[in-house]
């Protein structure tokens, strides 16, 4: 018996998902056994979602993750738990992509965000990106993840009281999305996304939001790349009850966490917001925006 619960009485909230430990880890493995690969779609769960070409291959899929930490049937654990397999090209990253298909795929995150919270028992529904084996990816093929909770987590509580933040470097100004480095990073090189127009989901955006979002992604996580081989992208979008502004983190893994933040919460970042503006070259990073 595994098993699959929650724990919200404490400091933090758990889920405890003892599944989770037997995924698949792939890195440095060959291609053939990736399970996000065209013709491994039967490695999978029945997808729930597919973008086509006009040949009828497809190019984007959303499947329910093989190893949940949460489960419409587990009411110890109720929610969803969905991958977006981000491309069908298994050698291509995320921010290798085109600006067109990084909006495609912050559609699919709007269009499974709509679909989670048509559920009223779901109070948060949770986006994110891990690339790379030092950002928590098992599978190097590009893909994202969101998560239905049936819980406001304590950063989005946070959030919901101190939004807008009032420390942060501005780097650079779109048409409707700016871009800062945070006073308070906890990673280096760590920049926030935010939007200058009304938006508190990622379903409410037009094209033109989704496009422009998407050449800032591709810039930021180009220039990432150059120095470290992991990142995380974080999505903040409005709970069930309650709004903010959807906005955006990107979290380079450089720096690793250790004992000292493990047992006081503080972090200690080798990079200044100051170094981490000028470190987005607006000339180089934002080139296709400006």
């Amino acid at each position: 018996m595994m098993f699959n619960y929650l724990w919200l009485e404490g400091e933090f909230p758990v889920i405890i998902s003892e599944k989770r430990a037997t995924r698949p880890h792939l890195h440095g493995k060959r291609k053939i056994s990736c399970p996000f690969c065209p013709g491994n779609e039967d490695l999978t769960p029945n997808e729930v979602l597919r973008r086509t070409a006009p040949d009828g291959s497809w190019y984007v899929r959303v499947v329910p993750n093989a190893y949940p930490f949460v489960r419409p049937d587990n009411p110890d654990a109720y929610g969803y738990h969905e991958v977006v397999v981000e491309t069908s090209e298994h050698n291509k990253a995320f921010h290798e992509l085109s600006a067109g298909h990084i909006a495609e795929v912050i559609e699919v995150w709007g269009e499974r965000e709509y679909y989670m919270y048509g559920d009223k028992k779901i109070k948060y529904v949770s986006i994110f990106k891990n690339h790379g084996a030092g950002a928590g990816a098992s599978i190097p093929h590009a893909h994202s993840q969101i998560a239905g909770i049936p819980f406001v987590p304590p950063r989005v509580k946070y959030r919901l009281e101190n939004y807008p933040p009032s420390q942060a470097i501005h780097i650079f100004s779109g048409e409707y999305w700016s871009v800062a480095a945070p006073k308070t990073p906890r990673f280096a090189y760590e920049v926030h996304i935010y939007p200058q127009v009304s938006i508190n989901h990622l379903y409410e955006m037009k094209y033109r939001h989704r496009f422009e979002l998407a050449q800032i992604l591709k810039g930021i996580l180009q220039r990432v790349s150059e120095v470290v081989d992991a990142y995380n992208v974080v999505v903040f979008t409005s709970p069930q009850e309650g709004n903010i502004p959807v906005h955006f983190e990107v979290c380079p893994r450089k720096n690793k966490h250790a004992g000292f933040e493990l047992g006081t919460g503080a972090y200690v970042v080798p990079v200044s917001p100051e170094t981490t503006a000028k470190f987005y070259d607006v000339d180089v990073v934002f080139r296709n925006v400006l």
